[in-house]
């Protein structure tokens, strides 16, 4: 009459997966990805089109001023120049916005990739550890999990994003 749970050492353990099982898994797991990074890239693009026409806008207002300024001197008031004004907080804050959306779409798409990498490193691990041929030599396998002498690229500026601090510590 032991009712403890144990049954967990009596259960067969799962049958290691075949390295071609393995790829096509991610294959099929990643099928989908080229049309999520298109369609986070046409956010991005739309993103960027309307932050350029915060600026446009900005640079515009500045320019009237600029101009009455240099028609009229800087002794005469610009009756419009408030409503300029406004106009250009406005659209510095809407561009802010939208810079900051677009780095949110970028770090999602960059999670997005990570979690797909992450996946079939952790599936190429574990053939190493089993020692599956082809898979003995962890320097000849790049790795997101640990170091390796194949992981031949540049320095990753992910570690060093600047907004990564502000939505970190954000309330």
């Amino acid at each position: 009459d032991d009712l403890s749970i144990d049954f967990v050492k009596r259960m067969p353990q799962a049958e290691p997966l075949d390295p071609g099982l393995i790829l096509d898994d991610w294959i099929n797991r990643v099928q989908n990805l080229p049309e999520e990074i298109r369609f986070m890239h046409e956010e991005i693009t739309d993103k960027d089109r309307q932050y350029n026409e915060c600026i446009r806008m900005i640079e515009d207002r500045d320019g009237k001023i600029q101009k009455w300024i240099k028609s009229n001197g800087s002794h005469e008031p610009n009756p419009k120049e408030e409503l300029l004004r406004a106009q250009i907080r406005d659209n510095f804050a809407k561009a802010d916005r939208l810079a900051q959306d677009k780095i949110a779409l970028t770090q999602k798409l960059q999670l997005t990739m990570d979690k797909h990498l992450r996946s079939i490193d952790i599936q190429i691990k574990l053939l190493y550890d089993r020692a599956e041929p082809g898979f003995t030599d962890p320097d000849e396998v790049p790795s997101l999990l640990r170091a390796s002498a194949a992981n031949h690229t540049a320095p990753s500026i992910r570690a060093i994003n600047p907004s990564a601090s502000l939505t970190d510590t954000a309330p």
